[in-house]
Formats: structure tokens, C-alpha cells, sequence
């Protein structure tokens, strides 16, 4: 994605006021699914792994993605001739070891396989998710170049992605309960950690690690972007009532992944002349 006209995007969009300013926001993602969101990040961000990292910036990207959808102004971007593909970042390394950093008890190689299977399912959806809100864009710009046959192919691509984004989540929903199921039969248990509050004050004072920043980045986001992720993550989340448990997230991003309106409502207004 081309981070210049992201940033005027950024910059133009009128619902991101209500990030900085006080004013109401009318993002297509809806209150109650950002205020979600926004808290299970937080919750995951607290498990120290490389795999719930990865979930933490995941569903950080996917509250990007449709909070930009408010909908923001249309880049008149270049690329409109072609289809772009969900990009979805490599997971990275989850081990025995470093699952060891988060939990306690017989974590194994099929342990590992579990906590993967889900990182893997719910990039998938935020993969997506970003290549729809792209499309969307690329189709307002072969309307606004006259060429109908292009157009028409993104209304198509469209149509597809937001079909693909229902199975992404059907998919990965199922992952999700394989973990709530998993540490029970396994006899796992999560290890005390710093917890959602400790996780905001964090967040606050040093912003994303550098992992994560990278992490977003290969989701297609600027780092203004990121920047306007984190600033509704904090907007958004009351660590109190976050999750407080890897298995109180579950039902959660369950019912997030029953949900395809949000993304569906994505769209770009013209720019003004």
C-alpha cells in the first residue's frame, strides 16, 4: 500500500476527528465492536508470546482497518487496472519454549500446533479485511477514470472478498474454540501476568514495540495508521473490564468473527474539488 496518499487519507478523514478532538466518530466499525476489540488486544498483548502478540496486533490491524472505513476519502490511486490479493504476514516462530513464557503444564508439539492454527486463522481474516478496504479504493478510482471495465472488475473482487472474509471468520472461529478447549484436556494453565492495566499503562508511555510495529506494517498499515489504532485502542478500552484470561478472549473474538457487517459498510466518499 503507498503510505504517502495513506497519510492524506489519515489526515482527511472527518470520523477520525472524534479520535483527537471529542467529536463523535461514525466509523463503520461499530462502538460496541471497537470498545471489543480494543479490550481483547489488550487482554491478548498481556499473554507474553510470540503467538498472542501476534493475535494482539492481528485484531489491532482488523479495528484499523474498519475504523478507516468511516467512510474516509478516496485516494485517487494509480493501480485501479489490477486485483489486490489479501496480504496476510508470516506468524512468527511459536515454540515449546516460548509458550513456556506464557503458560505452565504439558505444552507440547500439538500444543503448539493449536496456539499456530489460531494466529495463522485470525490473520487470515484481518488480511482480508485490509484487502477489501484497498478494493474499495481502487474501485472508486477506476470510476472516477472512466473505465468501466476495470470498475466493474472491483465491484466483482469486492463482492468475493467480503464473501471470503465471512469464510475467513468461520474458520478461524473455529480455531478459537479449539484453544478454549485445549488447555483443559492439556492440562495447562496460564501464568500470572501484568494483566490489561498493565498492558494500557505500557501502551501509554512507550507506544507499540518494535515487533508489533512490524507486525502492523506488514498488514499494509503506515505508521500513521498505527498510530490512530493505538490512539482508538486507548480511546476504546477499559482495562477493568477487558478480559483478564487467554479464555475469557475466546467468546469474544467468537462472536467478533459472527460479525461481517462491519466491514461490509467499508466505502469512500470523493474528495472535495
Amino acid at each position: 500500500m503507498r503510505i504517502l496518499p495513506r497519510l492524506a487519507v489519515f489526515i482527511g478523514t472527518v470520523g477520525l476527528i472524534g479520535v483527537f478532538g471529542g467529536v463523535q466518530s461514525a466509523h463503520a466499525i461499530t462502538e460496541a465492536n471497537m470498545e471489543a476489540k480494543s479490550e481483547a488486544m489488550i487482554a491478548l498483548s498481556a499473554v507474553p508470546t510470540p503467538a498472542t502478540e501476534a493475535l494482539e496486533v492481528t485484531v489491532g490491524a482488523s479495528l484499523a482497518f474498519e475504523a478507516l472505513c468511516d467512510p474516509e476519502m478516496c485516494p485517487l490511486v494509480s493501480d485501479f487496472k489490477s486485483l489486490y490479493q489479501p496480504r496476510v504476514p508470516a506468524v512468527p516462530p511459536v515454540t515449546v519454549e516460548n509458550l513456556g513464557a506464557g503458560f505452565t503444564g504439558n505444552i507440547t508439539a500439538t500444543t503448539v500446533q493449536v496456539f499456530r492454527a489460531v494466529a495463522e486463522a485470525q490473520m487470515r481474516v484481518t488480511a482480508y479485511e485490509g484487502a477489501v478496504r484497498e478494493t474499495v479504493h481502487r474501485r472508486y478510482a477506476a470510476t472516477a477514470n472512466k473505465d468501466e471495465q476495470s470498475a466493474a472488475a472491483q465491484q466483482k473482487h469486492l463482492t468475493e472478498l467480503i464473501s471470503g472474509t465471512a469464510q475467513r471468520k468461520q474458520e478461524a472461529s473455529s480455531a478459537w474454540q479449539v484453544l478454549f478447549r485445549y488447555p483443559a484436556t492439556a492440562e495447562i494453565q496460564e501464568k500470572p501476568n501484568s494483566g490489561p492495566e498493565g498492558i494500557d499503562a505500557l501502551i501509554r508511555k512507550s507506544g507499540f514495540p518494535p515487533s508489533e510495529m512490524a507486525m502492523f506494517s506488514a498488514f499494509g498499515l503506515s505508521p500513521a495508521e498505527i498510530d490512530m489504532a493505538k490512539r482508538l485502542v486507548l480511546k476504546s478500552a477499559d482495562p477493568k473490564s477487558a478480559p483478564h484470561r487467554l479464555a475469557d478472549v475466546v467468546p469474544v473474538m467468537v462472536n467478533l468473527n459472527a460479525q461481517n457487517a462491519d466491514i461490509t459498510s467499508c466505502q469512500c466518499t470523493a474528495p472535495p474539488k
